[in-house]
Order: C-alpha cells, then sequence, then structure tokens
C-alpha cells in the first residue's frame, strides 16, 4: 500500500505542478497584453528650406520702417508638433529693442513682441500644430520703431531667425525642455 501512496503523493504533486504552472503563464499572459509601449518620434522642421528669410544687401531700417518676408516652415517629423519661432545670436541689443516682430499665418497672428523679447527661454509655441508632412507659408513682419531714434543708426543688426519644435503626443503644455 505505501506504494501505491507514494505514486498518489507524486501524481498529486505533479498535476498540482501542471496546474501551478498553467496559472503562471496565463498570468503571464494577462500582462503581456497590457503592457505599456511608448512611442517617440523623430522631430525635424525644415525653416524657409534653409535660406535666409532677411539679408542686409535688401534693406535698411530707419525709424518707422517696416520689412515684410514671406518664409515656410514644414514639418519634417514622424510626428505631429508643437512649433515655435525665436532670435538667437542678436547682434546688437539695443538695436533689437526697437524693432518689432509679427508672425501671420494669413490674417492670424502667431508671435508679436520686441525681437530682444523673442528668445528661445522667452519664445511661446504657436497656438496650432504642425501635422506631419505639413507645409506653412508665413508671413513675417519687422518695423523699426519710430521712436527707435538716430543711436541706431549707422549700425548692423545681425541675429539667426530660428524654429523649434517638439511632439504633440503627451505634451498637452507645449513644453520644449
Amino acid at each position: 500500500m505505501s506504494g501505491q501512496r507514494g505514486t498518489i503523493i507524486r501524481l498529486t504533486i505533479c498535476v498540482f505542478t501542471v496546474v501551478l504552472l498553467t496559472l503562471a503563464l496565463s498570468i503571464t499572459s494577462i500582462f503581456a497584453d497590457t503592457q505599456l509601449f511608448v512611442h517617440t518620434g523623430n522631430v525635424r522642421l525644415n525653416l524657409n528650406d534653409g535660406k535666409p528669410i532677411i539679408s542686409d544687401s535688401e534693406t535698411y531700417f530707419a525709424p518707422g520702417v517696416s520689412v515684410e518676408k514671406n518664409f515656410t516652415v514644414e514639418n519634417l517629423s514622424t510626428c505631429p508638433v508643437w512649433y515655435k519661432f525665436y532670435f538667437g545670436n542678436v547682434s546688437d541689443a539695443q538695436f533689437a529693442e526697437a524693432v518689432l516682430v509679427e508672425i501671420r499665418d494669413g490674417d492670424t497672428l502667431l508671435v508679436s513682441g520686441k525681437m530682444s523679447e523673442l528668445t528661445e527661454k522667452n519664445s511661446v509655441a504657436c497656438a496650432e500644430n504642425l501635422e506631419v508632412g505639413e507645409k506653412k507659408k508665413l508671413t513675417i513682419t519687422f518695423l523699426f520703431d519710430e521712436e527707435g531714434g538716430n543711436d541706431s543708426q549707422g549700425l548692423l543688426l545681425n541675429f539667426d531667425f530660428c524654429a523649434k519644435a517638439v511632439q504633440t503626443q503627451n505634451n498637452p503644455d507645449k513644453k520644449f525642455d
């Protein structure tokens, strides 16, 4: 009888082991089906096909003079993006203080402020995002303040006109950090 009893115990242990393994496999399958996948995108903008928006040979500023230029921005990313414009490497802070800038998409104002204030840190994202492959033709206006005075005469204002983008997914607050 003890031989039969040992066989029954071994058989019970085997059945119990099979039940535990089946249960473990089922739980693993459930968790495998509920994994969280985070997708990241490749973020890239084309700003005016790499061409300058304005050059020093095209115009000069005098109090009250405004210059309007068209340019493009295109989303070459793999995902929709928030985007913003700013000025970098501004050569003369006093001159930049007297230049007002507006960027428009048709009649919609996207950006407005003094060039000196529209830095990478201070500029904000445009209200609408750019979809994958979307290309917009925008207009930028530079206005030299009438009160700019003579202090800026003979000065040359150099700057980099820049754009930056971040993906929209999981970024409702349009954070560029």
